[in-house]
């Protein structure tokens, strides 16, 4: 028998190499997300066809989308193939060291885990949770599955641990390849790409309407895997956010806070929030949330839906819910079967003007309700579905902010999944000369002392030059024509340099920051009306570099 080497000699053999270069490697939108070293052979095989095979050398590093370093190691060249060896560095998005892998020509030798967290690259995931004894309990997906075992801090687990794990003392393993997983989902639900294929809103944006769109504002009040109930009336958990029948949850894990809501089960939930503003009659609004199934619910629907009103409003039903009037549905055709990733939920409406909450629960008419199994192992009771949910949008759409849409009433072909929100979005996608007026900065009626109304929005200012340290900006501040040119132009100036002192207080460097005052100088609307005062009384923020 030909051993498979000798095999390969046979049918293949190099003709030169290449230099290595140094290159980098883009995903689908174009983003980098591994750099290192390529180095490239001319083969030819026993037909004489000749082509290239480029094989990674020396030390790699890996990005997320947003340009974070998530990941570093070496790879060993041996007879022209590439090797993960040696120590390799894995990071949350975040930059703290999760944990550390050594690997021997590609053979995973040992892992010390160092941290909780999550780490992300492509399709592979490694989450962290600490409990209350100081342990880890690890969950890692892969292609093949998913695999849970538990570990001590820094300490040293030999070999694979997803090969190994039952070998350790109290360790339980849980390997599932069947549609449970996300991709077993799409294979029985395609539909749901039109959940997955759409960028999100970001919820710290100035203009989302939602108050506590994320659910972050009680983070201290939480510690990590604390989950509380979300009250009628009690906002300590979740603020801005109530509820209008039973107790829907809010959670913290991994470090980011979300909600949770049942809608279908023993108790009806119904999720609400106060919005910063009330809606103005005939203008168009886009809606967006992210969902994502319970992972112990062997059951999943179609039937997320959304609701506004004036008032306060209590359900003890989804008939309730629909008599209110449904602004926003989920489609019909897409079963929310995900657990793993978040599924984005986007579209529009208009309003009727005056309207102050928001409701989110199931509100679908039970003849359009279509329920379905992802779990092949359960039985056929439903006794639950409930989704967890994120970063709540509610904004106003114009010709720059349009609302891509996967719900009630969209066709889901391709060209209504082109997104240009996503590209338009200074908080996703910035760009340098892109403007934001910061519509809800205000301060003293002819002074500029900021008021601690202004703080969630300079919080989100903070937050995105974090995001991306080489932002310069100017933050520029303007006037109605009320009062002379010159004492318009020195309370302008003084605004802008509030706004400037508040974002150095809270650690962005003086030097990524220039202010100016325009005084009455730049109008963007008609000083004749008061409603044309306001909008020229504004401070804008406008990327210089990036």
């Amino acid at each position: 028998m030909i051993q498979p080497r000798i095999l390969i000699a046979c049918l293949f053999f190099s003709v030169a190499s290449a230099v290595a270069q140094v290159r980098c490697v883009e995903d689908t939108e174009g983003n980098c997300i591994a750099r290192g070293k390529l180095k490239t052979y001319t083969i030819k095989n026993s037909f004489g066809v000749k082509y290239d095979q480029s094989i990674r050398i020396g030390t790699w590093e890996f990005y997320s989308t947003e340009g974070n370093k998530i990941g570093t190691g070496a790879y060993k060249e041996k007879d022209k193939a590439s090797y993960k060896h040696g120590e390799w560095l894995f990071y949350a998005e975040d930059g703290r060291l999760l944990f550390r892998r050594w690997y021997m020509l590609g053979t995973l030798s040992k892992t010390v885990f160092e941290d909780s967290g999550c780490y992300v690259y492509e399709s592979e995931r490694v989450c962290i949770v600490s409990d209350s004894l100081g342990g880890f309990k690890v969950t890692e997906k892969k292609a093949s599955g998913v695999v849970e075992y538990k570990t001590a801090v820094k300490t040293e687990i030999a070999g694979d641990p997803s090969v190994n794990a039952r070998s350790y003392p109290a360790t339980q393993v849980n390997t599932n390849n069947d549609i449970n997983m996300d991709s077993g989902c799409l294979a029985a639900f395609p539909m749901l790409r039109h959940a997955l294929t759409i960028r999100a809103w970001s919820a710290a944006s100035p203009l989302n309407l939602i108050n506590n769109g994320d659910f972050e504002l009680s983070r201290a009040k939480m510690n990590q895997n604390h989950e509380s109930q979300i009250q009628m009336m009690n906002e300590q958990f979740a603020r801005f956010w109530g509820s209008s029948a039973e107790t829907p949850d809010i959670f913290q894990r991994d470090g980011n806070c979300f909600g949770g809501f049942r809608v279908m089960g023993v108790n009806y939930e119904v999720l609400r929030n106060q919005l910063k503003k009330p809606l103005e009659a005939g203008k168009t609004y886009c809606l967006q949330f992210k969902l994502r199934l319970k992972s112990e619910n062997a059951f999943a629907f179609n039937g997320v839906s959304a609701a506004i009103s004036r008032g306060v409003a209590f359900f003890r039903n989804s008939e309730e819910g629909r008599s209110l009037g449904v602004v926003l549905q989920t489609h019909p055709d897409m079963t929310l079967a995900c657990r793993d990733q978040w599924m984005l939920i986007s579209g529009n409406f208009k309003a009727k003007g005056g309207e102050k909450y928001i409701y989110i629960s199931n509100f679908t008419d039970p003849a359009a309700l279509k329920i379905h199994k992802v779990d092949k192992l359960a039985g056929d009771y439903v006794d639950e579905i409930y989704y967890y949910i994120d970063d709540v949008v509610l904004i106003e759409e114009t010709a720059d902010y349009t609302c891509p849409c996967n719900v009630k009433g969209c066709g889901l072909d391709e060209s209504s999944m082109k997104d240009s929100s996503g590209a338009n979005d200074i908080f996703v996608h910035p760009k340098a000369g892109q403007k934001l007026i910061l519509r809800n900065i205000q301060f003293e009626t002819a002074k500029w002392d900021l008021l601690e109304s202004s703080h969630e929005t300079l919080d989100s200012l903070v937050e995105l030059m974090n995001k991306f340290p080489s932002m310069r900006v100017e933050i520029g501040g303007h006037t109605d024509n009320k009062g002379s040119r010159k004492d318009n132009e020195i309370l302008s100036l003084n605004r802008a340099k509030a706004v400037v002192k508040f974002l150095v207080e809270n650690g962005i460097s003086e030097s990524r920051l220039e202010y100016r005052g325009y005084g009455q100088e730049k109008p963007v609307d008609s000083n004749e009306t008061e409603a044309g005062r306001l909008n020229n009384r504004r401070v804008e923020f406008v990327i210089l570099e990036l």
